[in-house]
């Protein structure tokens, strides 16, 4: 983690390089090929926000290249637009099996019946999910609840959650810099495969709680000192992830190794996680803990 540095200045060679290569990134995005239906090519009548982007990339090109005092503020803005116009500028793949059983299972749940014991039924009749059981953990049902109370509808939660890591990443510049977090914001954010993820149902939501969790842990160790509310709120939301999906689990006993290493409240970040899990877990696992056991755990 890095110390000392300032937010607001560039200091070195190597960290302006990292930001004109972030900017480079959106306008590699904003004048690319069309892929995925965007009209990014359309050159005789461009998208307006690909007229946008490289306005604004010239722009942060020369604010860096003359050292303006808030160029790293103007890049940052530049990554995060070239992420959310990603997004925003694609279509939901509304036949998406992933978002139908989703759906399916939330309503399920909330009907009073156990998903982890139920065939699905909506999902299309080639598909291979039809007939099979949710094969996720209860926190994904439990976040396309609150986005289907919230929208109406489970189609483009993962979306937001998208624009959430990019913005996310971008944020890490009081730990990283203005480079590090420019350069990782514009790379997830300008990279067709996980802006397409986003729309395409594939419930990646998890990786936004896991750093979410992981922003907050390192804003809890700042100075020396240990805040025990960022502690306690990374845990809820690394928490969340862990019950989200399966690969989440990786990244928990890194954590906790730099923690403990760096003498900070393992115990405490740890336990919340060790009785949560098992505590969200356990109704599903009455009367008939099969369904859950084979499928998920």
């Amino acid at each position: 983690m890095a110390r000392g540095r300032s937010a607001a200045t560039i200091s070195t060679d190597s960290e302006r390089m990292m930001l004109l290569a972030a900017v480079a990134l959106t306008v590699t995005w904003a004048a690319g090929p069309d892929y995925l239906g965007l009209t990014l090519t359309q050159y005789e009548a461009p998208a307006w926000w690909s007229v946008a982007l490289v306005a604004g990339a010239a722009l942060a090109v020369w604010a860096v290249w003359t050292g303006w005092t808030h160029a790293g503020w103007l890049v940052l803005g530049q990554v995060v637009a070239a992420g959310v116009a990603d997004r925003l500028a694609r279509s939901i793949v509304l036949e998406s099996d992933a978002q139908i059983a989703a759906a399916e299972a939330v309503r399920v749940l909330f009907d009073g019946s156990n998903p982890y014991a139920h065939e699905f039924t909506s999902v299309t009749p080639e598909s291979a999910a039809l007939g099979s059981v949710f094969p996720y953990l209860p926190g994904y049902m439990l976040f396309y609840r609150i986005a289907e109370v919230g929208a109406g509808t489970v189609n483009g939660a993962d979306r937001w959650t998208s624009i959430g890591i990019v913005i996310l990443l971008a944020g890490l510049f009081p730990l990283v810099g203005f480079g590090r977090a420019a350069l990782a914001s514009a790379v997830f954010g300008t990279w067709m495969l996980a802006g397409y993820r986003a729309l395409d149902g594939s419930s990646d939501t998890a990786v936004t709680f896991m750093l979410l969790g992981i922003v907050l842990l390192a804003l809890a160790h700042r100075e020396g000192e240990w805040h025990s509310g960022l502690i306690v709120a990374s845990a809820l939301v690394c928490s969340w992830a862990i019950l989200f999906k399966q690969f989440a689990w990786i990244v928990v006993p890194f954590l906790l190794l730099w923690l403990y290493r760096n003498k900070g409240p393992w115990k405490l970040w740890g336990g919340i996680q060790a009785a949560l899990f098992p505590a969200v877990t356990a109704p599903f696992l009455t009367p008939d803990p099969g369904p859950l056991l084979t499928t998920v755990l």
